[in-house]
């Protein structure tokens, strides 16, 4: 009996012992998940993200995975939040919104096919989602993302010292850009968001190895916090910056975190602008500009090249989200009160680092707007009334990462770009390429399908109405060089065939293209129809395959909608030949008198005549004929019952050339 009590006190024991290690274990998890909470909320992401990941590695916890992810999002690693999702994901009970997540994070890594799966899963429960369905636009176009536009050429600038870099604007003999120092370098300032040291502004000229060692402009600034980034203000003596600067206020503010102790000193780190002096390579005192507002953030002004108009990106109330693009103008020595750039710029995203290359055209950088993963460079034009839609530079500007502060040189052909496409924030010189147009063309028999030599092409300027004339060689090539912004009408010219025409235009393309045509002459067959007999279903002359027969409702003899493309192409076809004799024959069904659709089926003739008339055609090559019901296609003549079907391919139109103009 005393050994059974025994037992059972040391059971109640155990289980006691057993209980406190939970209890434990428990409060441990809780313990460091405050802890984490606590290090976000001082935007302490390297310590949070340190305590989550040791919580991740103990714990199958769901919300314990997503907040490291989202942590990991901040911080701009998508790689790693890519790992933590594709754990979460595997979970059968993930929310809705977290697919949406993910496919976000798929497409900044570049996986857009595991993306569009996910997506589609998502939207089978969200169709009308908006955001979903930009999504989805962005990852059907990223086939044509993805081609080189050789738009541009790019080069990675080595900078010693600072492996982060971004922001390059061109200053004096070199260029003044916005850099990290190494997390070795002694009396730096680490920031607690990323892990690395706060920026600063470094100056470099280009040296026969590359590029000079950085040095720090903002040395006798004594700050503690981000610099950067600068921009020039024009004409000024002494040289003038516009300069983006945190500016620093101590606040009391309660925990979020109830567990804890109330209130906590926090140091509210806001972006300002400010004008500073430079002289003797070294900043003045700045002065914050008249409408920055301590509890908004400003940042990274640009400024048109006489200097009056500004354009700069804030988190202002009134905003259409994130932070937008603003404008001011210069009235005397102060600037007006911003005004938002509107919906055609600003989104629910981010834009930012603006550039002004002139009053009416703004190079900025979007999350929106179609961006093919994370920031991209756009640019929009100024119409006089609104700002037009963004126009996404693509590849190999803009990447799958953030791609952003563009500036160029005074040529207006070269600059910089900052990418963090190699992981890290880089600076890119990139050369603007001049854009090369040219058609290339053959010209073959159209039945044959042989090559054909020595074939007139005679290549016309719409604007200079300046031709040039040339001839297939050999093999029934041929090839025209184009200039940018032009349009050109191209034409095949052979005696006993049509002429045909290909209207080409570079108006508008940024990209070099090659327009490929194709010539297939045809030969002029007199009083053989030129269109395709459909009722037969075969071709007798076709022109292209691109004119049938045009039809008519019952009893009339109006031009129907359907008919109007038909009889473009033929308005096409006799401005190309203009010496073709034509005839616009016009039929009837059985249904009437033979006089009175004799009568019917010239009125539907003289209908088209008068069509082809307005449209520039030269009345004296034209001839219309009215055969009424003589010419029937099918078996439906009098007092033969048919469909209305087939009556209908009665009441048509026919059209061949009869001879040649004297």
């Amino acid at each position: 009996m005393l050994k059974q009590v025994h037992l059972g006190i040391f059971r109640m024991k155990k289980a006691k012992i057993f209980f406190l290690f939970i209890i434990l274990l428990t409060s441990c998890k809780q313990y460091r998940i405050d802890q984490a909470q606590i290090a976000e909320e001082d935007l302490n992401y390297d310590k949070a993200i340190e305590h989550y990941e040791k919580l991740a590695a103990k714990h199958d916890d769901y919300s314990i995975h997503k907040s490291l992810a989202i942590l990991y999002l901040k911080r701009g690693d998508y790689e790693s939040a890519k790992t933590v999702y594709d754990s979460l994901i595997s979970h059968n009970n993930y929310p809705k919104e977290d697919l949406l997540a993910y496919t976000e994070i798929l497409i900044a890594n570049g996986d857009y096919s595991a993306a569009k799966l996910w997506l589609e899963r998502y939207l089978r429960e969200a169709s009308d989602d908006k955001k979903a369905l930009a999504l989805k636009k962005i990852i059907l176009n990223q086939g044509t993302f993805l081609i080189d536009t050789n738009q541009y050429s790019l080069e990675l600038i080595d900078i010693q010292t600072t492996p982060q870099a971004y922001a390059a604007t061109p200053f004096m003999e070199g260029i003044i850009y916005t850099g990290k120092a190494e997390k070795s370098e002694k009396r730096v300032k680490i920031n607690p968001w990323d892990g690395w040291p706060y920026s600063r502004i470094y100056y470099v000229v280009p040296v026969d190895s590359g590029w000079s060692a950085p040095y720090d402009l903002s040395v006798d600034l004594n700050e503690q916090y981000h610099i950067g980034p600068v921009v020039m203000i024009p004409n000024s003596n002494p040289p003038t910056l516009l300069l983006s600067k945190s500016n620093i206020s101590d606040q009391k503010v309660a925990r979020k975190n109830p567990l804890e102790k109330g209130i906590i000193q926090r140091t509210d780190n806001k972006v300002q602008l400010y004008k500073v002096e430079i002289n003797d390579m070294r900043l003045d005192t700045p002065q914050v500009l008249s409408f920055c507002k301590p509890e908004n953030n400003y940042a990274q002004a640009s400024l048109t090249p006489n200097g009056r108009m500004m354009v700069f990106s804030s988190d202002m109330p009134g905003g259409k989200g994130g932070s937008d693009l603003y404008i001011t103008f210069r009235e005397g020595k102060i600037w007006s009160d911003p005004i938002n750039l509107g919906s055609n710029i600003n989104t629910e995203k981010n834009e930012s680092f603006p550039n002004l290359i002139s009053e009416d055209t703004l190079y900025f950088s979007s999350e929106s707007h179609g961006s093919y993963g994370g920031l991209d460079v756009f640019y929009s034009t100024f119409d006089g009334d609104k700002w037009t839609k963004p126009v996404n530079l693509l590849y190999p500007l803009n990447s799958y990462q953030d791609d952003f502060a563009i500036s160029y040189n005074t040529d207006k052909k070269s600059g910089f770009v900052s990418s963090n496409r190699e992981g890290e924030d880089n600076i890119y010189s990139f050369t603007k390429n001049t854009s090369t147009f040219r058609i290339e063309g053959l010209v073959i028999d159209k039945e044959s399908q042989e090559k054909m030599p020595f074939i007139k092409i005679v290549l016309i300027n719409r604007r200079t109405l300046k031709d040039t004339i040339i001839y297939s060689d050999d093999e029934g090539k041929f090839n025209f060089s184009l200039a940018s912004n032009s349009k050109y009408r191209v034409i095949a010219e052979e005696n006993n065939y049509f002429i045909q025409s290909y209207n080409v235009s570079t108006r508008g393309r940024t990209q070099s293209k090659v327009f490929h045509v194709v010539f297939e002459m045809e030969k002029i067959e007199i009083n053989k129809p030129i269109v395709i007999d459909d009722s037969k279903g075969e071709i007798a002359n076709p022109l292209h395959s691109r004119l049938k027969n045009i039809y008519y409702d019952f009893d009339k003899w109006d031009i129907r909608n359907d008919a109007i493309f038909e009889l473009d192409q033929l308005v096409w076809l006799l401005k190309d030949n203009p010496t073709l004799l034509i005839e616009i024959s016009a039929h009837t069904d059985s249904r009437g008198s033979d006089q009175y659709n004799l009568n019917l089926s010239q009125k539907r003739a003289d209908a088209v005549v008068a069509y082809l008339i307005d449209r520039g055609i030269d009345p004296s090559i034209l001839v219309s004929k009215g055969y009424g019901e003589t010419m029937l296609i099918n078996e439906c003549k009098n007092n033969v019952e048919c469909s209305e079907d087939d009556h209908q391919k009665n009441r048509r139109s026919e059209f061949k050339v009869i001879g040649f103009k004297e």
